[in-house]
C-alpha cells in the first residue's frame, strides 16, 4: 500500500493509501515527531519519551528553574544566591529570618 507522500518509513505505517498513522512515540501528519515524555514541561525530545531540557530549565520534567532568584523570592531586602542546582538561598537582611526571609526576628510583645 502507498502511504502518504513523505510518511515516515519507519516510524509511520498505513491501511489505507495516502493515509499515515504513527507507531506509539511519534506524532505530526508524517509521523516524524517524537513524542516527549509526559509531564514534561520546558524540554523535547531526540527520541521518543526523552525530556531534553530548553535553556535555563532542569529536573527530569524540566520544570525547575535554572534561575530561581529571578522570580525574586527572598523578601525585606535580603540576597538572594542561587545554588546552582535550582535552589536558592536568602541571606536575611538584620533581622529577618526564614527561608524567604519573611519572619522579623526579635522579641515577643505579650499583651499587646
Amino acid at each position: 500500500v502507498n502511504c502518504k507522500t513523505g510518511c515516515h518509513p519507519e516510524n509511520g505505517f498505513c491501511e489505507f493509501p495516502s493515509e499515515c498513522r504513527c507507531q506509539p512515540g511519534w506524532q505530526g501528519a508524517l509521523c516524524n515527531q517524537c513524542v516527549p515524555f509526559p509531564g514534561c514541561v520546558h524540554g523535547g525530545c531526540a527520541k521518543p519519551w526523552q525530556c531534553i531540557c530548553e535553556e535555563g530549565w532542569v529536573g527530569s520534567l524540566c520544570d525547575t528553574d535554572i534561575h530561581p532568584c529571578s522570580a525574586k523570592p527572598c523578601t525585606n531586602n535580603s540576597t538572594c544566591i542561587e545554588t546552582g542546582d535550582g535552589g536558592y538561598i536568602c541571606l536575611c537582611a538584620m533581622g529577618f529570618t526564614g527561608k524567604n526571609c519573611h519572619l522579623k526576628k526579635g522579641p515577643c510583645i505579650i499583651n499587646g
